[in-house]
């Protein structure tokens, strides 16, 4: 009494698919297997409980990936409009990147500054 079941998943940190074949197997008590060799729609009827609540289960994974794979979406959108926001402004304010001329003299006027109101 096995029940196969196939399923396909998103590695979200890799971007790709994965197939995977899940099989479940499903145990029933002694007297049930009897019963169920002898009249096939019970037999039936004795799978279908597990399998609604297996796929239930399988139901709520997939929504849970699913609202995943949208929230990743949106959040590699949102850093993507960040940087052009970024690069237009500074295009736009036309500033140049790059080392600062008079940073040893910012450095050590500032130290100046802090060693003296320490001392006073």
């Amino acid at each position: 009494n096995n029940l196969c079941l196939t399923a396909l998943f998103i590695d979200f940190e890799r971007k790709e698919f994965k197939h995977f074949f899940i099989l479940y197997h499903l145990r029933l008590p002694q007297k049930e297997k009897k019963r169920m060799t002898t009249q096939s729609n019970e037999k039936q009827a004795s799978i279908q409980p597990v399998l609604v609540s297996f796929i239930s289960m399988f139901q709520k994974i997939y929504c849970f990936y699913h609202i995943y794979f949208i929230c990743d979406l949106w959040l590699n959108q949102l850093e993507e409009d960040i940087q052009v926001i970024i690069w237009n402004w500074i295009r736009i304010l036309n500033i140049k990147l790059g080392w600062v001329n008079d940073l040893d003299k910012l450095v050590s006027n500032y130290v100046m500054f802090y060693f003296h109101s320490i001392t006073n």
